[in-house]
């Protein structure tokens, strides 16, 4: 039912094991894989480790900027511990010939909008996951950890003045697309 299938929100997807021929399949084929990002080092890269491999996500590649803005760093810290979308964009070797991958949630998240505003209408269903909870509303995860707003009027038919009263952070969600602003990008 959901129109989202193809993109599901961070965390959703099926772990598979990230070995290095399943990194080097992905990067030819450009499919979208999902970890823990283990740390967040002082130039705000993250870094992965699958098995024996090393990946890193250059800062840059962390968020699209239409997404989060450019400038704000908690974006990035805040993906620390937490399942992370990526692309493979490289494959190459450290100085002692250990292989280094490095990874994009950018590009990930990039071909997840493209899809989205190319197939997604007004009143599309899709799948989500809460994040974020403020007065005005809930933010859901819609797919590859592109956030959209539920003002709290939509939250439910009942009248609710805090979004708590229905959701929790985490929770799985259906939502209906209400609209689309292209210019910005936002759902």
């Amino acid at each position: 039912m959901p129109e989202n299938k193809l993109y599901p929100p961070e965390g959703l997807s099926a772990p598979v094991p990230l070995t290095l021929s399943a990194l080097r399949d992905a990067q030819s084929s450009g499919a979208v894989l999902e970890a823990a990002a283990l740390r967040c080092d002082a130039a705000l890269c993250l870094h992965f480790q699958f098995g024996s491999v090393t990946a890193r996500m250059p800062r840059e590649e962390v968020t699209a900027p239409w997404i989060t803005g450019a400038g704000r760093d908690i974006a990035v810290l805040s993906r620390v511990g937490k399942p992370v979308c990526f692309t493979v964009t490289d494959l190459s070797a450290d100085a002692k010939g250990a292989p280094l991958v490095t990874v994009s949630r950018r590009q990930a998240q990039e071909q997840a909008m493209d899809t989205m505003l190319e197939n997604l209408r007004p009143g599309s269903v899709v799948a989500g996951r809460v994040v974020r909870m403020e007065p005005f509303g809930a933010f859901a995860d819609i797919g590859r950890g592109i956030v959209a707003l539920l003002p709290t009027e939509f939250i439910s038919a009942a009248r609710i003045r805090r979004p708590e009263q229905r959701f929790r952070t985490g929770q799985r969600i259906l939502a209906l697309v209400k609209a689309f602003d292209r210019g910005t990008r936002r759902v």
